[in-house]
This record gives C-alpha cells, structure tokens and sequence, in this order.
C-alpha cells in the first residue's frame, strides 16, 4: 500500500478545552476555570486566570478577554462555540467558550 492511500486515511485527532465564568451576586462568589485536558486552572477574575496561564497582569488598557483569547490561540487551540446563560433570579450570568486543537 502506498504512503499516500495511508496518509489519505488517516484522521485528525483532536482535544478540547473549556472555559467557564460565573458572574455572580453578593451570595455567589465570581470565578473563572479553564478546564484543559492535562490540568485546570481556576481564579475569581479574568486577570487572574491570565496571570496563571501566561504569566503576565493585563495592564488597565487592555482587555483581559482579549488576551485571553490571543492567549489560547497562540498554544494553537481553535475557539469552536460559546455559550451565554442569565439567570433573573439569581441575578447571575455565565459563560462558557469551548476550544478545539489537533492532539499533539
């Protein structure tokens, strides 16, 4: 069999990552997680979860978001969804961007 019918048929294999951020009231603490598939990282703001992936605090004009993104596609991971909930209620909003890069 050729090297080329082989390589036809081979499948890219991926894995995912997920980030989460819960804004809440003053009976639900603010957190944000980024689920990777080697580790988790967790912080209670944005600036912190940035300083715990790239080592560095987001100055006061630049968006944390915005970094954060940058961030995630520089390691190569592709954002692939998000999702948004607001609870009246609860007087909570969440938010949850899904990634997606080639397993390495």
């Amino acid at each position: 069999m050729s090297d080329s019918i082989l390589n036809n048929d081979r499948r890219v294999r991926w894995e995912y990552a997920r980030y989460v951020s819960m804004i809440g009231n003053e009976n639900i603490l603010n957190h944000c997680t980024l689920y990777l598939p080697e580790s988790t990282v967790s912080s209670e703001s944005m600036s912190g979860l940035i300083v715990e992936i790239g080592g560095r605090r987001p100055n006061k004009n630049e968006a944390g978001l915005d970094i954060f993104l940058n961030d995630m596609g520089s390691s190569g991971w592709e954002m692939i969804s998000v999702s948004e909930t607001y609870e009246v209620v609860e007087k909570t909003h969440s938010m949850a961007i899904y990634f997606k890069r080639p397993v390495q």
